[in-house]
């Protein structure tokens, strides 16, 4: 069976699953997936795949005790947020 070309029969349309209704009154016709037309070379592969790195973690210094913390985060060591105390746990009220 060649690309847009119709199926000969309709139950080969039915086992197939090749094929769609078309309209009232026209021809069934054969939709074909979308295949590539040549393989991905490995160098086009490859530069694709450069841009799924792991991004390293933006590292800011808590206001209220100069530790590391993350940005847009409770300070894990004194538990504030932009001038605002959150946690709750023993740490953090030491």
């Amino acid at each position: 069976m060649t690309a847009g070309a119709p199926c000969e029969t309709s139950s080969q349309a039915k086992t197939d699953g090749c094929c769609r209704r078309a309209p009232a009154g026209s021809a069934t016709v054969r939709i074909d997936m979308a295949v590539p037309k040549r393989k991905t070379s490995k160098s086009r592969r490859d530069k694709r795949r450069a841009q799924h790195k792991i991004a390293i973690p933006m590292v800011a210094t808590c206001s209220a005790c100069s530790a590391p913390k993350l940005s847009h985060r409770v300070c894990p060591s004194c538990g504030t947020y932009r001038g605002r105390r959150y946690s709750t746990t023993d740490a953090a009220l030491a």
